[in-house]
């Protein structure tokens, strides 16, 4: 997928289970919505290309970044 794209509930839940995430602390789409504020927020700050191709292992360690975020910055 390009850093551009918005990931999808069933990119959310994959890369959730991958991480080990538990779903009950916060839902699929909490998840994917800020997975998707952490892609932006990588390319306004020029560490990502809108155009770039993510692979699964940069994916995984976005989603890493953004489970901790929501873990401290509980809202």
């Amino acid at each position: 997928m390009k850093a551009l794209e918005q990931i999808s509930d069933s990119d959310a839940k994959r890369i959730g289970e991958r991480l080990g995430i538990d779903f009950r602390l916060f839902t699929i789409e909490e998840f994917k919505e800020a997975i998707n504020v952490e892609l932006n927020a990588e390319i306004r700050e020029g560490e990502l290309q809108p155009a770039e191709d993510l692979g699964e292992n940069q994916l995984e360690d976005i989603g890493r970044v953004t489970a901790s975020h929501i873990n401290v910055f509980d809202d």
